[in-house]
């Protein structure tokens, strides 16, 4: 009987298939929905005021006046104590 030595196979690793891992974006905690411009423009028309280009900001102002409260909205009252403001929601939160 003859013995022939061979050399050992080189051991040729089959292409790993890799799970496709779809990451999830992480989106901050969402922030209640509060008035939209369309809606502060209403209101604001039916106060006899003219909306024009003022901005949301400067809009609900006018109309805190308008309405003879404080006109107190983004001034960034910690503890505001208009607790059924209907600005509240844009304003504080």
């Amino acid at each position: 009987m003859k013995v022939t030595k061979t050399k050992p196979k080189a051991i040729v690793a089959a292409p790993s298939k890799a799970k496709k891992t779809v990451s999830t974006p992480v989106t901050p905690k969402a922030k209640p929905a509060g008035m939209l411009i369309t809606a502060v423009k209403t209101k604001a028309t039916a106060l006899g005021l003219t909306p024009g280009k003022l901005t949301k900001v400067d809009l609900i102002l006018a109309i805190q006046k308008a309405e003879k409260n404080t006109p107190c909205f983004g001034t960034g009252t910690p503890a505001c104590p208009y607790t059924d403001c209907c600005w509240r929601v844009d304003c504080v939160i």
